[in-house]
């Protein structure tokens, strides 16, 4: 699994729009079939900075992901950005489940 990290920075008062953006572009993902496995959204509100974390199955679905939906998402912060954005891709690592027998609390 690859998770497609994506930053930028609208400013103040910009919430509606980047919760906006979201919707948007969850709506995408789910309407063309995209093989992603997850999307959260993160935002710092009263600094305008906001991030979309997609986590998709392969990387080449990432990669393409990237070239297709890079150009909207510009076109739509355009005006508001205050930086450019910035995009990372990582490998996921999913924990296995293990049996711990420690009372944390007591550490």
């Amino acid at each position: 699994m690859v998770a497609v990290v994506v930053k930028f920075v609208m400013g103040e008062n910009s919430r509606w729009e980047a919760e906006r953006i979201a919707d948007i572009f969850t709506a995408l993902l789910k309407q063309q079939g995209w093989p992603f496995h997850h999307v959260d959204y993160l935002g710092e509100y009263e600094l305008g900075e906001y991030m979309g974390i997609v986590y998709w199955k392969t990387r080449d679905a990432a990669e393409e992901s990237i070239r297709t939906f890079l150009p909207l998402l510009k076109e739509m912060v355009h005006y508001n950005s205050q930086y450019p954005i910035t995009l990372e891709l990582f490998d996921v690592y999913i924990p296995k489940e293990i049996d711990v027998d420690i009372d944390i609390r007591r550490v």
